[in-house]
């Protein structure tokens, strides 16, 4: 995939959205889901048996939606200021997952203009690999987003779907509701019990 073929997927099945995954809830309020890694909504893994079950939650919970063998796009934030030099891409990738291309970049945006709690020039440049999704492989990127040493989310062109782990769950969105109310069903016993989702 290069990148107009990357672009034109986003317009398809997020169009008009920026790729900052902490907006998608609300860009996406029919579409979104989010589950929590841990019982309880304990947010940070306090044992190496937390690590587990929060590594074999979100695992199930993206094979489930992806599907096994099937490509995945992984899309990352590089976070800089505008008078500060724009960061290097990151190459292929994180220690442990060896088959990523190498992370191309994609048009960078001053995050202050979508969301006013960032501070103006604030900017954020997408970079985008591709690979495929195999349960448990990408365990060493999953445990660097639990504790937000990473900013990364996932496409999956087949499933028309996006999911965004971060420190405490994973936020899903579906191509529709309908498809969203399905896996609330598949996946309820990790959801939180608040009406608000969260």
């Amino acid at each position: 995939m290069i990148k107009t073929e990357l672009l034109q997927l986003w317009d398809r099945d997020f169009s008009g959205v920026p790729m900052l995954n902490r907006q998608f809830r609300h860009q996406f309020p029919d579409r979104w889901l989010r589950i929590h890694s841990l019982k309880a909504s304990q947010r940070y893994p306090a044992s190496e048996a937390d690590w587990q079950a929060l590594l074999s939650r979100q695992n199930n919970a993206i094979s489930a939606v992806f599907g096994a063998g099937s490509e995945v796009i992984l899309i990352r934030a590089a976070h800089y200021y505008i008078d500060e030099p724009v960061p290097v891409p990151a190459g292929q990738g994180f220690a442990g997952i060896t088959d990523l291309m190498p992370f191309e970049p994609l048009e960078a945006f001053d995050k202050h203009t979508i969301d006013a709690g960032y501070e103006p020039g604030a900017m954020l440049r997408p970079e985008f690999s591709i690979s495929v999704w195999r349960n448990g492989y990408f365990e060493p990127l999953l445990r660097l987003l639990a504790v937000e040493e990473e900013s990364v989310f996932f496409i999956s062109p087949d499933a028309h779907a996006i999911a965004a782990p971060y420190d405490g769950g994973i936020d899903f969105i579906f191509r529709d509701e309908e498809t969203r109310e399905w896996y609330r069903d598949l996946l309820r016993e990790w959801l939180s019990p608040s009406p608000s989702g969260l």
